[in-house]
């Protein structure tokens, strides 16, 4: 990455308290680059619309900072400082109205489906196992597993994403450095997602404590990175909507998992049904919509899947019609554990539903069963 001017005028002004990416983008206009915009007068800055606070703001910021040290301590902590133009930016936030003009991003950004999953930070042992029985199945199936580093379901699914050994993504509300990571409680959480490939992402600069209007902000990079978001649990009142809300704003798909009538950790999970967003209760359902939404983006993923030895031992009795009964005994599993993975080799393209006689692997002539 080469540090010009410019580059180092956007860093630098967006660690300028009361300056985002909407006054990035309002300085641009106005002075044509934010080289122009650092170097210009205050009085200038002011017809970009900034208000009095963030003018001072700027003039403090502009006298004090020292470019070559924010640079180290970004080297130094392995932070990438992406611009929208960069490569590795993440490729859907181009797609969304209010992009971030820039990131701070730790860790690698890789080319996947991603699909969010958000939901309570009271998290019952109800949404703790909906999080377990659809997280692997999507990391099977090819995606990349994004949320929020929060208490409660979003850190037990960055956790389901790892013991899937899944890519996952966490997007927080403030800086992505050692000192600023937030929850305190999830900084091991956060190691171990860079330990396995994945990405810390923010739109603030490092040494930004979290702060409650950051997450609103931080909720609509999640949606708007990820081709889907689900809703696993969530009050009337619960922050998830904010992200749901974003997501069929930037005309994503969204889906709510339902749970118990009485209980009112789901009830904003059920307004969210109610109001037209997709059931989920398995991970195929996110698939199948998705396969028919985004055929390329989810056959580009599959094709670069690996099989395991359980999808490899299923596809070698496959080679003639097998009904699912059949494939339990002779393969001596549990049909439901047959059926999820029946249903993720068939996504994959790999076998396809003969009707009334099973399943065989694709493109090969069924014979008839006796």
């Amino acid at each position: 990455m080469e540090w010009t001017d410019e580059r180092i005028a956007h860093l630098a002004l967006l660690q300028t308290p009361k300056i985002g990416s909407s006054r990035i983008r309002a300085l641009k206009a106005v002075f044509g680059s934010l080289q122009a915009a650092w170097k210009g007068s205050v009085e200038r800055v002011r017809e970009a619309g900034l208000p009095a606070e963030a003018c001072e703001a700027f003039r403090i910021v502009r006298k004090n900072f020292d470019a070559q040290k924010a640079i180290h301590t970004l080297e130094e902590q392995e932070i990438f400082f992406v611009l929208r133009e960069d490569p590795s930016y993440p490729a859907l936030l181009h797609q969304t109205s209010d992009q971030p003009e820039a990131l701070f991003i730790r860790g690698r950004i890789r080319t996947l489906p991603w699909i969010a999953l958000v939901g309570s930070r009271n998290m019952t042992s109800y949404g703790e196992r909906c999080v377990n029985e659809v997280v692997p199945d999507l990391v099977r199936a090819g995606c990349g597993i994004v949320s929020g580093l929060a208490l409660g379901v979003d850190g037990a699914v960055h956790r389901a994403a790892l013991t899937a050994q899944g890519y996952t993504v966490a997007f927080l509300g403030g800086g992505i450095d050692e000192m600023s990571l937030y929850p305190r409680s999830h900084v091991d959480l956060a190691h171990k997602i860079l330990a396995q490939g994945g990405a810390l992402v923010s739109e603030f600069a490092p040494g930004t404590a979290s702060r409650s209007f950051h997450f609103p902000l931080r909720n609509r990079l999640i949606a708007g990175s990820s081709l889907a978001t689900v809703v696993i649990e969530a009050t009337l009142d619960s922050g998830s909507l904010i992200t749901a809300k974003s997501a069929l704003e930037e005309n994503r798909e969204v889906f709510a998992i339902p749970g118990p009538i009485w209980c009112h950790a789901s009830a904003g999970c059920h307004r969210l049904i109610q109001s037209g967003a997709q059931l989920c209760t398995k991970a195929e359902d996110i698939l199948r919509l998705l396969k028919v939404d985004r055929p390329q983006v989810m056959e580009e993923a599959q094709v670069r899947l690996p099989l395991d030895a359980f999808e490899r031992r299923i596809l070698a009795e496959l080679t003639e019609p097998r009904s699912l009964n059949l494939l339990s005994r002779r393969l001596e599993e549990a049909p439901g554990k047959l059926s999820s993975a029946l249903s993720l080799l068939e996504l994959k393209g790999l076998i396809t539903s003969l009707e009334g006689q099973g399943w065989m692997v694709k493109n090969q002539k069924p014979s008839l069963m006796r």
